[in-house]
């Protein structure tokens, strides 16, 4: 029987797009509209194309329900049904892995018994996640591809059947133009070489066209269609044997689940107590939340999480599509037994709820040790503060002078603002540079070394002459007495601050802001009051400063007015001393020359071979009386030669008072003299 090609289109109603960039069906009925087309070629065409898109559906139905979940921006996930029918994953974090590390934690507070009950029930809960993530995921990787390859090659028999359809579209064109043509004189040979034409197409190429249509066909189904399915069937299977296998303790969590190493709470009690507060709170909401994510994914029937949703109606529209009675039953086959889908909910079930009593066992237990730990947090808090004050005060000693009478006096005061009584603490920062302090740290323990060396020697290396400085009334410091390690002081400008911050104090650097009476080292105080002769103000904020803008902020305002001084430490190691100025100052405690060589390297220790050098230069007061020779009359000043012998641990930026009130730093008056 034969069919316009209008007639066959509008009796299988609209085309339905494929998975191309545009329709095909369409656009080959648009080219053979109107075409006398034999009702058998139209019937395997129509059919071919509802298996095609029936593979499509199913296809891109069951990579859906493979694809891996959206982690949730909480600590649990939902479980959600797509509004299209597809089953979303609980997300893959159902049983949430850390319950089970939480039992190795030092801050868990349960029993050992508590603990390995939960670690026990989240572990296997684990692996039933496991499985499913592995169901999808060879649905995903195999299934999916397999209905792929099929909708391939339902398309390439239609593809086969379009070209004959294209040719009798060809010939029937030829034969209306010969008659046309006779009309007008043409000759008969045309019209009977088109008559051959059509009757070819009729006779041998439709006959050919509808049995390599159909063999492609049966290829799709007993091939790709059928392993699809039989992939599917075994997903299923794995997982119902898995998950009872685990219940009854056959299958064990991967070693990966397993956290072998247990983690460690801080030391520090303030940050221990922080912690404990932390890591309770947050285990008593995941375990609330834990268990009604357990209980809400019993409530959707487990069965439903097993396979998607509306699987039943994309297997039977599958199903219909397809000729192979064998297929066609393997297809009604996949859904699992009732006693393989009770045994697999079974399982899960009892993981379930196995594990959300322990989770409401455990939840009872952290709140009441959040309670504890809150109270003695408030504790902390308190002690924190007064820390914070007994800190304050250390700070504040260490730029307290003995002698306030001496403040702005002397020939290396830079610049004078006005009499003054007093220094001030305006703000401070602690100073942490990693690279710094591994320099300094390598210093140390070098200084270390040779002091060991010199008290094998026979050196007295215990007692230090020049030793404990007056910094040492601050408290608050932990120091090193194996390479005689002191707090010291070191004034600086504001325009150098952030050179020394970077970088840290450097030898080679000697002079820039003041002179080299005692060598080229870096110069040290312990009293503020000599520091104080070398700094200059830093009057108000300028955000174009890259200094303030490290230093200051909205929390940190820039109090005005202020002078900086680091305070840092040094290893003394064997010191030298000194009252004398200049190359050819001697030691006052062997009247030996103390720069030997030149001023960048102190004397060797007397008696020691192979040489080891003094650490440092100790520049005493001269004594009261004593003729000028250029030496020290109110502060004494400490000289390292090596910068890796000095760190740099906190800056200070402090006032200049008198009688409590600062002093202004404006340039308006300079006619003060000391």
């Amino acid at each position: 029987m034969l069919f316009a090609r209008a007639a066959a289109s509008a009796a299988r109603g609209a085309s339905v797009t494929s998975f191309l960039s545009s329709d095909p069906d369409k656009t080959h009925d648009n080219k053979v509209k109107g075409l006398a087309i034999d009702s058998s070629i139209t019937e395997m065409i129509d059919s071919l194309r509802r298996l095609r898109t029936t593979l499509e559906s199913a296809a891109t139905f069951y990579a859906k329900y493979a694809e891996p979940p959206k982690k949730s921006s909480t600590t649990t996930s939902a479980i959600s049904a797509g509004s299209a029918g597809v089953s979303h994953s609980l997300e893959v974090m159902l049983s949430l892995p850390e319950l089970a590390e939480w039992p190795k934690h030092e801050l868990f507070c349960g029993s050992s018994a508590c603990s390995e009950q939960l670690f026990l029930d989240a572990s296997r809960l684990a692996v039933i996640e496991d499985l499913m993530v592995a169901e999808r995921s060879a649905i995903g990787s195999q299934v999916v591809p397999k209905l792929r390859e099929g909708v391939r090659m339902a398309i390439e028999s239609l593809e086969g059947l379009y070209a004959f359809e294209l040719q009798l579209r060809d010939a029937t064109h030829a034969l209306e133009a010969a008659q046309e043509a006779l009309k007008r004189g043409g000759a008969l040979a045309d019209i009977a070489e088109a008559q051959r034409e059509m009757k070819r197409l009729q006779i041998e190429a439709k006959p050919a066209a509808l049995d390599t249509a159909r063999a492609r066909r049966l290829a799709a189904e007993t091939g790709p269609i059928c392993d699809a399915m039989t992939m599917l069937a075994s997903a299923y299977h794995n997982f119902v044997r898995g998950s009872t296998a685990v219940v009854h303790g056959q299958q064990q969590p991967s070693a990966d689940y397993n956290p072998l190493v247990v983690r460690k709470a801080p030391k520090e009690k303030e940050a221990r107590f922080a912690a404990y507060i932390m890591q309770w709170t947050l285990a008593k909401r995941r375990c609330k939340s834990s268990a009604a994510l357990l209980e809400e994914f019993v409530k959707r029937r487990i069965e439903t999480l097993l396979a998607p949703l509306r699987e039943e109606a994309t297997l039977e529209a599958l199903a219909a599509q397809i000729e192979d009675e064998a297929v066609k039953a393997r297809i009604e086959a996949i859904r699992l037994p009732e006693a393989e889908l009770s045994a697999a909910c079974g399982a899960c079930r009892t993981a379930v709820a196995t594990l959300v009593e322990a989770l409401g066992l455990c939840r009872q237990l952290f709140k009441a040790w959040v309670e504890k730990a809150e109270e003695y947090e408030k504790k902390a808090k308190a002690l924190c503060t007064l820390q914070a004050k007994r800190d304050a005060a250390y700070k504040e000693a260490v730029i307290q002078t003995e002698r306030p009478e001496w403040l702005g006096k002397g020939k290396d005061v830079s610049k004078r603002y006005g009499p003054y009584d007093s220094l001030k603490l305006a703000c401070a920062w602690k100073v942490d540079h990693p690279r710094n302090l591994s320099k300094y740290t390598a210093g140390v323990e070098r200084v270390q070394h040779e002091l060991e060396l010199l008290e094998k020697k026979g050196k007295d290396v215990t007692y230090v002459p020049g030793l404990p400085v007056k910094t040492a009334r601050a408290r608050g410091f932990t120091l090193s007495q194996a390479c005689n390690e002191v707090i010291l002081l070191h004034g600086t400008n504001p325009d150098r601050l952030l050179d020394l911050l970077s970088t840290g104090l450097n030898e080679r650097f000697s002079g820039t802001g003041a002179g080299t009476a005692f060598g080229d080292g870096v110069y040290l105080a312990e009293d503020a009051g000599k520091t104080d002769q070398y700094v200059s103000p830093d009057s108000a904020y300028n955000p174009s400063s890259e200094l303030h803008k490290r230093l200051y902020s909205e929390t940190v305002r820039h109090p005005d007015d202020v002078f900086y001084v680091l305070v840092v430490r040094a290893a003394l190691g064997y010191p030298v001393r000194t009252r004398q100025v200049g190359q050819k100052a001697t030691s006052m405690d062997t009247r030996e020359q103390i720069f030997p060589v030149n001023y960048r390297e102190l004397s060797a220790v007397p008696g020691v071979t192979p040489p080891i050098f003094h650490h440092s230069l100790i520049a005493e007061l001269i004594s009261s009386g004593t003729v000028d020779t250029g030496g020290l009359v109110r502060y004494r000043e400490f000289v390292i030669f090596h910068s890796e012998y000095v760190h740099i641990d906190y800056l200070i930026a402090y006032h200049r008072c008198k009688g409590g009130e600062k002093l202004c730093t404006a340039d308006t008056d300079s006619s003060y003299q000391a």
